[in-house]
């Protein structure tokens, strides 16, 4: 997709405030900004906002106080996790809406965006809005069993060879190295893959 994604600045979140941004927490599986890259096939490449002027990880986007951007380029809302289905935007779309809201704006080459505004042709997406760190727990709930199924459904390297995989083994295709453990019917088959786990490397999926 042509252009970037930049995560537009969060609320003051306690207990999160002036540590991380909201971009990088988790909504069910994945991060707030995988959520929206998965959604716009594009690459965060800064978090808006001075809240978190401090913040840096090797493996997250730059944080940029300044809030204005230069299309191309998508100013997406951290206060809202998309499911991550595709979105597609039309030619003439410029604003992301949920349940009426504005939670993301188009910006098209030769435009700048400064700020929220809600003029400008809509498209409505599917998502979850997060009003604190409370709705993480929601998020969790709402896209725990969907990310699950598409992650065991990916290719058979994201699971390490030789892991024991928790869950239901009709669910899983793995290499035969490695080991799946069903749900326990007893106690004692409990104790017994308590004891099969203890002290290896293993994943619960």
């Amino acid at each position: 997709a042509d252009g970037c994604l930049l995560l537009y600045p969060q609320p003051e979140w306690q207990p999160i405030r002036g540590v991380r941004p909201v971009a990088v927490l988790r909504a069910g599986v994945w991060k707030i900004r995988e959520r929206w890259e998965a959604a716009l096939d594009r690459e965060t490449t800064a978090i808006l906002g001075p809240h978190v002027a401090g913040f840096h990880e090797l493996d997250e986007p730059v944080v940029q106080a300044e809030l204005h951007a230069a299309g191309p380029v998508v100013v997406a809302a951290a206060w809202f996790a998309p499911t991550g289905a595709p979105i597609v935007l039309a030619p003439d779309t410029r604003r992301l809406t949920h349940q009426g809201r504005t939670v993301a704006w188009v910006v098209p080459p030769g435009s700048r965006w400064s700020g929220p505004t809600d003029q400008g042709q809509a498209l409505e997406v599917d998502g979850l809005l997060l009003r604190g760190c409370h709705d993480l727990v929601t998020a969790l709930e709402r896209f725990l069993p969907a990310d699950c199924l598409g992650f065991a459904a990916g290719p058979v390297d994201q699971v390490p060879a030789g892991s024991i995989v928790l869950g239901d083994p009709a669910r899983f295709d793995r290499a035969s190295s490695e080991t799946v453990l069903g749900k326990p019917a007893t106690a004692a088959e409990s104790r017994r893959m308590l004891e099969q786990l203890s002290g290896r490397e293993h994943r619960v999926l």
